[in-house]
């Protein structure tokens, strides 16, 4: 979980990655094929602001059309957690720490990740995209603006965790894409 929270994401360590996640998928017997669940990793019960999505109820018809779980992780154990990613056929959600259970998705695995446009102009993409890069998996990445809430005026909240207001038809788009994308 720790694994892409380093200042330099090029510091990762590709083979290292890769056992890590094996052994894992192992002792948590996900080697089997799954249940194929399509997960979105729900980010709605932080306080604000935490990078939640503020136009939840107009993104919400969106996941439902499209088949994706609103899930809690923090409602989940970590055994859980990793059963869900591991049997997902698809996971979407905003940049966090949650996303790094990206680690027990199968290769090829499509990751839509919601982002806002100063995390990637500053980079701080690139540690889940490098992620997904060594695991081999599909990283796809939905811009999204932020909206200023109340709480979020301490300096560190300014611009990095502010709530995101996502498009639904950007975010359908980039769902149908990465489904219909051959691994």
């Amino acid at each position: 979980a720790v694994l892409v929270s380093f200042l330099d994401q090029l510091k990762l360590f590709p083979e290292v990655i890769a056992k890590f996640r094996s052994h894992l998928r192992r002792a948590m017997a996900l080697t089997r094929p799954g249940l194929q669940t399509r997960v979105f990793a729900s980010r709605q019960a932080l306080p604000a602001p935490k990078r939640r999505i503020h136009n939840f109820d107009a993104i919400r018809p969106v996941l439902d059309r499209l088949g994706l779980d609103v899930v809690e992780l923090g409602r989940h154990s970590a055994a859980e957690q990793f059963r869900l990613f591991g049997d997902a056929e698809i996971v979407v959600g905003a940049h966090g720490s949650d996303l790094s259970n990206i680690l027990m998705c199968r290769p090829g695995t499509p990751v839509v990740v919601i982002e806002s446009a100063a995390s990637v102009a500053h980079s701080l993409h690139v540690g889940l995209e490098h992620l997904a890069e060594i695991l081999d998996l599909r990283y796809v990445q939905v811009v999204a603006e932020t909206v200023k809430v109340p709480g979020d005026d301490h300096p560190a909240t300014r611009w990095i965790n502010r709530d995101y207001l996502v498009d639904p038809d950007a975010l359908d788009h980039a769902v149908r894409e990465a489904l219909a994308t051959p691994a």
